[in-house]
């Protein structure tokens, strides 16, 4: 059962069409029943070095947040999800609307697509994710891994 915290703004998945004005970023974050674990893909930085992620695109005119996160997970990792809980947030910028779709993997299994510049991928557990991503956001972590984490910015 996913959880959340209780500033957060979560939403259903369906039925929410981005602003055609600034549809802003969504990011699968890909969960495998029964594991917890979250699927990330790691792209190469300068000098060579992996920076890990989570799938993103960017959300299309008249497209949902969930058909965005749909398409993000399947061409960036080649496994099928269905969305199930939308967090959404606005950074510094008012104009940076960023939402994370929180996604169950339906089918597939998770490889490096060619073309994409996708160097590796890898199922990692909650616990470990602040390690991969270092400036994830507090109100996602708390809904992936409810127990604190030193450090962590509420």
């Amino acid at each position: 059962m996913l959880r959340t915290a209780p500033s957060a703004a979560v939403h259903p998945a369906a039925g929410f069409t981005a602003s055609h004005r600034s549809p802003g970023r969504v990011t699968a974050v890909i969960t495998r029943p029964g594991r917890g674990e979250v699927l990330l893909v790691a792209r190469r930085g300068p000098g060579g070095a992996l920076r890990w992620q989570l799938p993103t695109s960017g959300i299309r005119s008249g497209e949902t947040a969930a058909a965005a996160a749909r398409r993000a997970a399947l061409d960036d990792t080649g496994v099928r999800v269905d969305p199930d809980v939308r967090l959404e947030h606005t950074g510094a910028r008012a104009e940076c609307r960023q939402i994370h779709m929180v996604c169950t993997v339906t089918a597939g299994v998770a490889y490096v697509p060619p073309g994409r510049g996708i160097a590796d991928v890898a199922w990692v557990s909650p616990t470990a994710l602040t390690a991969y991503l270092p400036r994830l956001c507090a109100s996602l972590h708390r809904l992936l891994n409810p127990r604190p984490v030193p450090g962590l910015t509420p």
